[in-house]
C-alpha cells in the first residue's frame, strides 16, 4: 500500500545474489522492453548498441553498475534472460 510519501521515480529490486538495489523508473522501464525485445529477434538476452539511444544510455548505464545487465561487445547482454 502507498501511504502518498513514496517516491514513485524509483524501485527497490532484489538481486538475484541477494540484496536490494534502487532503479529509477527508466531502468525499470528500459529492462521490461529490452527483455520483451530481446524475445522477439534472434539474440535472447542481447540488446545491441543501435537500440540504445541517447535519451536511454543512462538508464543502460544504471542496469550495468547494478548488476543486471553487462557491457558486450556491440550492446549490452541481460543478466537473468
Amino acid at each position: 500500500m502507498s501511504d502518498g510519501d513514496e517516491d514513485h521515480e524509483f524501485f527497490w529490486v532484489q538481486r538475484r545474489t541477494g540484496g536490494c538495489v534502487a532503479l529509477s523508473r527508466a531502468a525499470c522501464t528500459l529492462g521490461l522492453h529490452a527483455a520483451a525485445a530481446s524475445l522477439r529477434g534472434d539474440a535472447l538476452g542481447f540488446v545491441a548498441d543501435a537500440r540504445i539511444d541517447s535519451e536511454v544510455v543512462v538508464a543502460a548505464l544504471e542496469s550495468v553498475m547494478a548488476g543486471f545487465w553487462r557491457r558486450v561487445d556491440g550492446g549490452y547482454q541481460i543478466g537473468d534472460a
